[in-house]
């Protein structure tokens, strides 16, 4: 079935227009906004992806503005790419408009967690921060049926990280990890 949606462009009417900014697209208040003002229309950009719950609860149409042209670059940055190629053809951007549903729930879902973290004093004399990424995978049932081993990251630090005050010997790495 299609729909139009109709609104006269009147600079002056903009800021009538109610908006909501949130860090977490899955955020409570989403759906709390959109019960309240009752929109025929929403439109996003720069958001992560909705939770299944969130869009049940929404049960409106929905156009995502995708900075980057599908499929060749998505993800973060991904206006950014087509620059760093020289594939200036494929700047561009691309509307997302329909159905935003599954017909089940995703097989296994992520808590992605930092599984050990460490800093070390280099002989050049700047520090480096190491860590170790993991993430555990659940089922439907939401049971943790594995614990993943994801990434490791080694970055250079352009600032000294830590207080003066303490013992360090300078032979043993300085190591912490979350329980």
């Amino acid at each position: 079935m299609e729909k139009n949606y109709n609104y006269d462009y009147n600079p002056d009417h903009l800021n009538e227009l109610p908006r909501l900014a949130v860090a977490e697209i899955n955020d409570r208040e989403v759906i709390y906004f959109v019960k309240k003002h009752a929109p025929d229309l929403i439109i996003i950009k720069g958001v992560s992806i909705f939770k299944a719950e969130v869009l049940e609860a929404l049960n409106i149409d929905i156009v995502n503005i995708h900075s980057g042209w599908l499929p060749d670059y998505r993800g973060i940055q991904c206006g950014t790419w087509p620059l760093v190629k020289n594939d200036f053809n494929k700047l561009g951007v691309t509307f997302h408009v329909g159905e935003w549903r599954a017909e089940e729930k995703p097989a296994y879902t992520y808590e992605v967690y930092e599984g050990d973290h460490w800093i070390t004093h280099e002989f050049w004399g700047g520090y480096v921060r190491h860590n170790i990424i993991r993430r555990k995978v659940y089922d439907r049932e939401n049971k943790m049926i594995e614990d993943q081993f994801v990434t490791e990251n080694h970055s250079i630090m352009m600032y000294q990280p830590f207080l003066e005050s303490g013992y360090h010997n300078e032979q043993e790495p300085l190591k912490s990890s979350y329980g």
